[in-house]
This record gives C-alpha cells, sequence and structure tokens, in this order.
C-alpha cells in the first residue's frame, strides 16, 4: 500500500481531488481503513460478533453518523442514496459541512435541501462527483453499489488492475471489482450491480468508526535478543508480543498481533549496533581468514590475536574493518597455507562487543577457496627514493623480490625490492618529482595464482617530514604494535627501558610490530 494521495473515481467519471490536504489525508486515512472493512461484503457474518446491525446503528446514531427514519426505524434493508451515503462519509471521516453553497444543478439541489452541506463536503474534499461532471448533475437520490464502491478502494489501495477478469461487474468496472476480488476484498460471488443496502453500509462505517478509535502504536523497544517487541500505545497501554522467530538486526520486518479486538500491523526494526553474534568466518585467499560480526565489536579484544585458534597456524596480525564488523585474520608467513576446500574450525576465545555486554568464545567452520587471481591495488610513492606496491591479497615473495618483475617507465627497476608480508612491496630507486608509470607481472598468490600484466601510474613528490607515531597498542606487554603517520620503508633499532631490552621489529605498511618475547 503506498502513502500518496490518488485520483478518485467514481462509476466512469473521473473525480478530480480538490479541497485542502488536510481533508484529504483524513478522507484517504479513512478510505484505506473502508478498504480493510469492505470484505464484510464477502459473507453473511459481518464485523463486531458482539453486536448485531441493528446495535452497530444505534451507537452510529448516537454519533450523529446515521439517522433513522421519522417512524423510528432504521431501514437497514432500504438501499441507501448518494445524499445518505455522503452523510455518513463526512460523519466517520470528520469532516465540516459546508454551509451556504450549492455546486450542483440537481433539481431541488438547493442551500437549503438537508443533504447539501454534506454533499458539498465530500465534493470539496475530492471524494464524491457528481454522476455527471458536465451538466453538474449529483444524482443525490441515487443509489450506491457495490462496484462503485469496490472502484473507490481499488484505487485507494493502488492495487493492480488485471487484464483478465470473471464477473459479471458493468465492463467498465470489471478490473476495479476483479482487483477487489483478488485482493479478498469481494466474494467472488457477490452482485457487483446491487445496490448497497442501510444495513452493509453501517458494517461497513460500524469497522470505519472501530477503526477511529484504535489506539495507535507510538513506539517500541525490542527486547531478549530480538525474540520480543513491547509496543506502546496511543492509550499507554503496553503489549508484549512474542515472535515465533527471533528478528533480524537491523532489518525492518512487519509484526502482526490482536489486541482488544484490534489487529495491528507495525514495521520493526531491531537496531544492534553491538554484535550479538558471529555471522561466518570465511576465506577468500589461504594465508587470511576474515569473522563477520551482525554489529560492531571491541577493538581491543577483537584485535588481539590470542583470542584466536586455529590447529596447526599461528595468527601474526588481526586487524578490525572501519565499520568494527569485519577482523581479518592473517596467517603467520612461516605458519604454512590452508588448503582449498577443506573444511577448518576457527575457535574464538575472549572476544567482546562493542558495549561488551557479549564474550564469544565459540567455533566457526569454513572453508577457503581461492578463485581470484592477484591484483595491483595501488601505488603509491614514498618520496624520491622509493615507492610502495600494495596487492589485492597476500602474495608469495620470492616473486614479489624480484626486480625483473617491475618495470618502471618502460625500464626495468634499477634497485631492490623489500617484502612487507602479506601485500607489500617496498621498491627502492631514485625517482624524478612528477608521474610515472609501473608495469608489474609474474607476482603469484599462495594459490599459485599469477597476476596478469597490470600498469599503475603514480605520482612523486618530495617527502621533506619524518614519520610520527599515532598510536602504541600492546595486548599482552610481549608484543606492541606502533603505528605511524606514513608507510615505514624500515626500521632500525627498538627497545624498552634501556638500549639492552630490545625488541624485533616487523613492518607491515604504517605500523611496526615489535615482539619483545625474549626481552619482556
Amino acid at each position: 500500500m503506498s502513502n500518496k494521495s490518488y485520483q478518485i473515481t467514481e462509476n466512469n467519471q473521473v473525480m478530480i481531488q480538490g479541497g485542502e490536504k488536510k481533508v484529504m489525508k483524513k478522507i484517504l486515512s479513512v478510505a484505506l481503513s473502508t478498504a480493510m472493512a469492505f470484505s464484510m461484503f464477502a459473507s453473511v457474518a459481518f464485523g463486531d460478533d458482539a453486536l448485531n446491525t441493528q446495535q452497530k446503528f444505534d451507537v452510529l446514531k448516537e454519533k450523529g453518523i446515521f439517522t433513522g427514519y421519522p417512524d423510528g426505524t432504521a431501514g437497514l434493508t432500504k438501499d441507501m442514496t448518494r445524499a445518505e451515503f455522503a452523510k455518513v462519509l463526512v460523519g466517520v471521516l470528520g469532516l465540516e459541512p459546508i454551509e451556504g453553497k450549492a455546486s450542483f444543478n440537481d433539481k431541488n439541489y438547493t442551500t437549503t435541501m438537508w443533504a447539501t452541506p454534506y454533499i458539498e463536503a465530500v465534493y470539496a474534499a475530492g471524494l464524491m462527483e457528481g454522476k455527471n461532471t458536465t451538466k453538474m448533475i449529483f444524482d443525490f437520490n441515487g443509489k450506491i453499489t457495490v462496484q462503485e464502491m469496490a472502484k473507490v478502494l481499488v484505487i485507494a489501495q493502488d492495487l493492480d488492475i488485471p487484464t483478465e477478469t470473471d464477473n459479471a461487474a458493468s465492463d467498465w468496472a470489471k478490473g476495479y471489482v476483479q482487483a477487489a476480488i483478488n485482493s479478498g476484498l469481494v466474494d467472488a460471488k457477490a452482485n457487483p450491480k446491487a445496490n448497497a443496502s442501510r444495513g452493509q453500509l453501517v458494517e461497513v462505517a460500524y469497522s470505519i468508526y472501530l477503526a477511529a478509535q484504535k489506539p495507535a502504536v507510538v513506539s517500541y523497544e525490542v527486547k531478549e535478543d530480538g525474540k520480543v517487541v513491547e509496543f506502546k500505545l496511543a492509550n499507554n497501554e503496553v503489549v508484549k508480543v512474542t515472535l515465533d522467530d527471533a528478528l533480524k538486526s537491523n532489518v525492518a520486518t512487519d509484526v502482526k498481533f490482536t489486541h482488544n479486538n484490534y489487529e495491528y500491523t507495525h514495521s520493526v526494526t531491531w537496531v544492534v549496533t553491538a554484535a550479538s553474534k558471529v555471522e561466518k568466518a570465511s576465506a577468500s585467499n589461504l594465508k587470511q581468514v576474515v569473522v563477520a560480526f551482525d554489529g560492531e565489536v571491541d577493538k581491543a579484544t577483537a584485535t588481539n590475536t590470542s583470542n584466536y585458534s586455529l590447529s596447526g597456524f599461528t595468527f601474526s596480525n588481526a586487524s578490525l574493518s572501519a565499520d568494527g564488523k569485519t577482523v581479518t585474520l592473517t596467517i603467520a608467513q612461516t605458519s604454512g597455507t590452508l588448503s582449498q576446500q577443506t573444511e577448518y574450525t576457527l575457535n574464538l576465545k575472549g572476544v567482546k562487543n562493542k558495549d561488551a555486554s557479549r564474550t564469544f568464545s565459540q567455533g566457526v567452520k569454513f572453508s577457503p577457496v581461492d578463485t581470484t587471481l592477484p591484483e595491483v591495488s595501488e601505488v603509491v610513492g614514498l618520496g624520491t627514493k622509493a615507492f610502495k606496491v600494495v596487492f589485492s591479497e597476500p602474495v608469495e615473495p620470492t616473486s614479489v623480490q624480484s626486480t625483473s618483475n617491475f618495470q618502471l617507465n618502460g625500464s626495468t627497476v634499477n634497485g631492490y625490492v623489500t617484502y612487507q608480508y602479506p601485500n607489500i612491496a617496498i621498491v627502492t630507486t631514485d625517482l624524478a618529482v612528477g608521474e610515472h608509470e609501473l608495469l608489474v607481472r609474474n607476482v603469484k598468490d599462495f594459490a599459485n595464482f599469477t597476476l596478469l600484466q597490470e600498469t599503475k601510474k603514480f605520482t612523486v613528490a618530495e617527502d621533506t617530514t619524518a614519520p610520527e607515531i599515532v598510536s602504541a597498542v600492546t595486548h599482552d606487554l610481549s608484543k606492541v604494535t606502533i603505528e605511524f603517520n606514513e608507510t615505514v620503508k624500515s626500521v632500525g633499532t627498538v627497545y624498552h627501558t634501556s638500549a639492552g631490552k630490545t625488541g624485533v621489529p616487523t613492518v607491515i605498511d604504517n605500523k611496526v610490530v615489535v615482539d619483545f618475547s625474549a626481552n619482556h
């Protein structure tokens, strides 16, 4: 159901919307309620089983929506006129009757006729127009048929009009009636051309009246890991709904429930920023495992390699994605290579979510599948003495360290290559300021797939500033990760406390991991 204004049509005449926007909003809102109530024409048992049609009429009469006949009867079996229908619409929709105006040319249609203010109200609001819009004849004593109502409701519901029909409606109404039948609004056995009786309209109006009394959902709260939703209604009642299946985090889901004989359908989104579960582990290359969570995780515990274990392997690095939901684990360079399409179990222990409300300690199965060739992701000038080549995945060191696999501006590189595991080559050579073109070839990944010959352009500028430390992080005091504001080409001596307590540095782009195990 779309949330927009519709062009309302009646019979075979087009009704052009008019009136104030606030009035049209009321009409459309109740027209949608009418669409739900209209299904009552499909059976004998209408509406609220606790009240019969006469009792419903009495309720509506008390509210001023219906008026009885002078003899005191409700006339439930009589056909309702268009004038009477206009009055019911005004009462149900809460429209203001318009006095002192007579837009139609019907005989005896004057400003003093009892129905004129109601007809003018629905006409001004764009809900009803005349049977003959050219001559401006409203036909206030004419009857309302099922097919006329069906057309209005189908358009209000924005239902698709089928090309194939099987009903006894008039030609102009066949598509509308069929759409109403297909959507369950009208019984296929109903006579579309029959006039709607006052009793039938009482049933529809009563349902609309009840819908207007129905307290709206003003807020909701998702609890118990998405298994329970508590809805707060406009009358301050709280309705607890227990779901058969837990909601999926951050996905809009329609939740249906019934309360005090009112049916509700409300879109609910369980907003989760902190992770509630491990979604999966995967490996698209043979040196890295990617762990995906359904929300954010704590950076300190998520990037601590000691919180992960994989039989037969050790991890040298754990990095967290920018959105805080994905951890990439890099297998140590000397710790072997995963096997294609072999099932492994990655064990997590001590990884916490963002708000520390949950700790993940579990095994997750995965099977590596590497089907892609390595590529050059970027080439970056590092001043006039070196440049950096970043590959799309971990690459085999011997294929990277050969200078013959790099041509700079059409010539073999005159210099040397330093491999930074897992996917970086630092090429040291003299460079002029300006644009250069690099050709890379014969580089292999750990699945033995070879990079296709690739050319990249990059720009070199003078580097006049020393690198600066951005952060230093340690998980167990034996290993420290130092992050710089730019790529680091090499590191000399690193020590803590005194010059004798040195560590073993490993350079990975702009980070230096220093192992102090021997001098802890």
